[in-house]
């Protein structure tokens, strides 16, 4: 794959005079054709345009659109990415300007939001609500049918907010009568509530706090089945913050950094054998806990909760160094006698198809058919 996303940038770098003359209005009929064969060699379901940059007057984004999960391989082709003058790349739809953002929703939707106002509110998890609140001509609360569509109401958010806010922190998107705001406002207004929710974190690691918190206990009702990708069969868990435990069910919109200011990273242990019915796996998961604080700890890292599946055991954990504290983990649980169906998985979206084996050589953990392992 290295070698691929090497070869892709050679590629482009090739491809750059014909691509530069675009920006200056000749036309590059073959472009759509060209980057489904070089860039559709490392992953076609990698999204990209070609604009203005922040910084510079030429911008390509590769973007996995709604398949967060692909975000580690896009990041690392970004990170391998050679120094082209005049030239930025980036992983993320920006926001655009009120004007544009108009454009970008009339061409996509067919939908004219002149006019339209957006109602920002405090969501779930720390995520914000986004509420489209038509312009009076047209609307008719008591049609059922809003003026916007959804669809559209999606590109407008995308178009105002850019697409790295609109993944992390968006949480309902709806339409509907509000107190509004004019759309030229509403980046600004997010990024304000993003870092007034940002300043209300504690300033110290979970796993700190979880030392001293007092433990509220969850019960969940799993279908049962032959195996569970994720924690699909959890069934009792304890958590020492219950607004994170929330927000990690499901865990395709969560992203650590709603739910720290120092940098942590949240995932969790899961353990073949630990499950309902098995002997003592309470006393066993147990000590395992025990001994990863001893572990992670000085590292500032630790467990935050633990929770107990048909099948599995599971220890949930807040980690500052990721890289470390699998080194860690590996060198504490393998003398334990972990078994080898033992992984270390993420809760953030965009590490969903993202596992560690506690053991070099150890298993693939369950997965969907898009290869997530935790869902």
């Amino acid at each position: 794959m290295l070698a691929r996303i090497d070869t892709w940038w050679r590629e482009l770098q090739a491809k750059l005079p014909s691509v530069e003359a675009m920006f200056a209005g000749q036309p590059l009929p073959d472009l759509a054709e060209w980057m489904e064969t070089h860039l559709g060699a490392l992953d076609r379901r990698i999204m990209w345009e070609f604009g203005p940059g922040l910084r510079t007057k030429r911008c390509l984004v590769l973007t996995p659109e709604m398949r967060r999960f692909l975000r580690p391989l896009v990041d690392e082709i970004l990170r391998r990415a050679p120094r082209m003058d005049g030239w930025e790349f980036r992983g993320y739809r920006l926001p655009d300007s009120e004007q544009n953002a108009l454009a970008t929703v009339q061409q996509r939707t067919g939908t004219d939001v002149t006019g339209h106002h957006v109602s920002l509110a405090r969501g779930r998890g720390g995520m914000i609500d986004f509420t489209v609140v038509p312009r009076r001509r047209g609307w008719n609360p008591f049609r059922g049918t809003p003026a916007v569509s959804d669809g559209a109401a999606f590109v407008l958010a995308e178009s105002l907010l850019g697409e790295e806010v609109l993944d992390n922190w968006m949480g309902i998107l709806e339409v509907g009568q509000a107190e509004g705001m004019p759309l030229a406002w509403v980046h600004k207004a997010a990024r304000q509530m993003i870092d007034e929710h940002k300043a209300t974190l504690p300033p110290v690691p979970r796993s700190t706090l979880a030392a001293d918190a007092q433990y509220a206990a969850v019960k969940l009702e799993p279908v049962p089945s032959d195996d569970y990708v994720g924690r699909l069969d959890l069934a009792i868990a304890t958590t020492s913050d219950v607004a994170l435990f929330e927000a990690t069910h499901p865990c395709n919109r969560f992203a650590s950094e709603r739910f720290s200011r120092v940098g942590e990273r949240f995932g969790y242990l899961k353990i073949d054998g630990l499950g309902i019915g098995t002997e003592q796996p309470v006393e066993r998961r147990t000590r395992y806990e025990d001994a990863i604080n001893d572990a992670l700890r000085p590292i500032r890292g630790g467990v935050i909760g633990s929770g107990t599946g048909l099948r599995y055991g599971y220890l949930d954990l807040a980690m500052v160094d990721v890289a470390g504290s699998i080194e860690r983990l590996r060198a504490t649980l393998q003398p334990l006698g972990v078994v080898e169906r033992s992984w270390l998985l993420f809760y953030d979206a965009a590490l969903g198809a993202e596992w560690v084996s506690m053991w070099q050589d150890g298993p693939a953990p369950p997965m969907d058919e898009d290869g997530l392992v935790s869902t």
